[in-house]
């Protein structure tokens, strides 16, 4: 029995190269192709899987396209389905301007509690990512790190302390985040998926 390794869906239309959008209905098909031509192309494969692929000789691959393409190569297609490209959970974060204004104004609040303190630093290392914020110094207090970092907007220092969390924390911290970011910015809170 062979086993099929298929790519997760892409971002562009397979055939023109156009670039999907959130929720657009686009179409995926299953495209059957001579493996030793796929294998020529894809250099991040080990040598033993090449050969492996190589022995096989014909095999699938995922193709995903637009609706006028699919309306020209459907009948090429192997199999197929549609589906919706999903929303990106990240693109509330991608705005970094809108992140280093929630940041500020978090850094500025007084007697946050726990749960605030955990999404302040969560937003420092998204800012130390993007080069936004920098870190000058690390201490111990109490056993627990603190970074003290510096804004390149303005050059402020302030003291951010890991709240050593757990796996499970992230989930619960995360969802925190975007309630709150949405509060901040669009005066609304959004219902929590069961």
């Amino acid at each position: 029995m062979q086993d099929w390794n298929l790519n997760k869906a892409s971002r562009e239309c397979s055939k023109c190269k156009l670039q999907f959008s959130q929720n657009q209905q686009i179409f995926c098909g299953i495209v059957e192709v001579n493996l030793s031509v796929v294998n020529v192309n894809a250099n991040k494969k080990s040598s033993q899987q090449k050969r492996q692929q190589d022995d096989q000789e014909i095999g699938f691959v995922r193709s995903d396209y637009c609706q006028n393409c699919f309306n020209e190569i459907q009948n090429t297609l192997f199999s197929f389905w549609n589906t919706k490209v999903p929303e990106s959970k990240q693109a509330k974060f991608d705005d970094i301007e809108k992140v280093v204004e929630f940041y500020k104004r978090l850094v500025g609040r007084q007697n946050i509690d726990d749960s605030v303190e955990k999404i302040k630093y969560f937003l420092t290392l998204i800012l130390l990512r993007k080069k936004k914020l920098k870190v000058t110094a690390t201490k111990r207090n109490e056993g627990r790190t603190i970074m003290v970092i510096e804004s390149t907007w303005d050059g402020e220092s302030s003291e951010i302390m890991d709240p050593e969390t757990s796996e499970t924390d992230i989930i619960q911290i995360k969802n925190q985040m975007e309630k709150l970011f949405d509060i901040e910015f669009n005066g609304e809170v959004k219902p929590t998926p069961a």
